[in-house]
């Protein structure tokens, strides 16, 4: 949703990632992440950049199953672990015609909870 020159956001973000974690391969990682976002959008004509940032909450499922023995003392074989952390985007919007615009955006995101 845009107002004036400034965004407000938010997203649903949902990963499934297989990991190298510890030195043991094959564990899996669901991830459910809700980053909220505030920025604003330079209007300059046909490019126009935005930057924008935020915190994110997420819930993460750990199947560490298949591990095995491969790292001793670990008894669970699946975890929920909740985080929290900070988003920061920044983009470029190309408009090429009256009907067609392109948006090629970064974001990267910092957990630290």
């Amino acid at each position: 949703m845009a107002s004036g020159n400034r965004i407000v956001g938010v997203d649903l973000q949902i990963k499934q990632t297989p990991s190298n974690t510890l030195g043991a391969k094959d564990v899996d990682v669901v991830s459910i992440y809700v980053p909220l976002y505030y920025g604003y959008i330079f209007q300059n004509g046909n490019v126009r950049p935005c930057i924008a940032g935020g915190f994110g909450i997420g819930l993460n499922s750990i199947n560490t199953s298949q591990m095995g023995s491969q790292i001793r003392g670990l008894v669970m074989e699946k975890s929920i672990a909740s985080s929290v952390g900070f988003i920061g985007m920044a983009g470029v919007t190309f408009q090429a015609s009256n009907r067609l615009a392109l948006f090629v955006e970064y974001r990267h995101s910092f957990d630290f909870f």
